[in-house]
């Protein structure tokens, strides 16, 4: 399925739907708005991980899976390029969290974050 949701309207879902992340967001850099706010939501993640507040690791997940099932290509380009290449290379720095973590990582992000493992390797 192809979304249509441009990043301006990722912006208005995130602050909707994701308050806790959405907060503590400062676009950085607004000719690169989505970019920059998949980087802030990979280290928000990250920072939720290593605070063992998995409930919000679980809705952060979430949410990557929303946008990225509802966002159009560029807001998709994002996610692959920022947020996934961050989260492997996390998890491969992290072994000892990559099964806990991936085990709460919703399908369709598991099976991205295992295409960019496949072609890293390629």
């Amino acid at each position: 399925m192809n979304g249509t949701m441009s990043d301006i309207e990722v912006m208005e879902f995130v602050k909707k739907s994701f308050p806790e992340f959405y907060a503590d967001f400062q676009d950085t850099d607004a000719n690169n708005y989505i970019y920059s706010l998949m980087q802030s939501l990979y280290l928000f993640t990250q920072d939720r991980i290593e605070a063992e507040d998995y409930k919000i690791v679980r809705k952060a997940l979430q949410t990557v899976e929303t946008i990225y099932r509802m966002g159009d290509k560029d807001v998709r380009n994002a996610i692959d390029s920022v947020f996934i290449s961050s989260y492997a290379h996390y998890l491969r720095e992290m072994p000892q969290l990559k099964t806990m973590v991936l085990s709460m990582t919703p399908i369709p992000v598991y099976n991205l974050y295992i295409n960019h493992i496949l072609h890293r390797a390629a």
